[in-house]
């Protein structure tokens, strides 16, 4: 794992901590953090044509920040997706934004 891969994942980390702080247990995500690393997950989820439930409670919150998408969006974690993930990623913040 590159440094900016273990980067990722840890901030990926403090963001679960965060949510769990907040009262919001993300435990299919934490799941899918223990059997594969943070950078897969994300590309993951971002390509998988549905918006999880996780993503709409953090909108719900008023913390898409602690979400996946805006942490692969983050300028310093953008090299590590394909121009398709980060635009995935996007489309899924605005998708949320309307719905929530």
């Amino acid at each position: 794992m590159s440094q900016l891969e273990q980067s990722f994942e840890n901030r990926i980390r403090a963001a679960v901590i965060k949510c769990h702080q907040l009262g919001y247990n993300p435990s299919d995500f934490e799941g899918m953090l223990r059997v594969s690393s943070a950078t897969r997950v994300a590309e993951k989820l971002v390509t998988s044509g549905k918006l999880q439930t996780g993503l709409q409670r953090l909108a719900q919150m008023g913390r898409l920040d602690l979400s996946v998408e805006s942490i692969m969006l983050e300028s310093q974690f953008e090299p590590l997706f394909t121009k398709q993930h980060l635009e995935a990623a996007q489309w899924r913040l605005n998708q949320v934004s309307v719905h929530c």
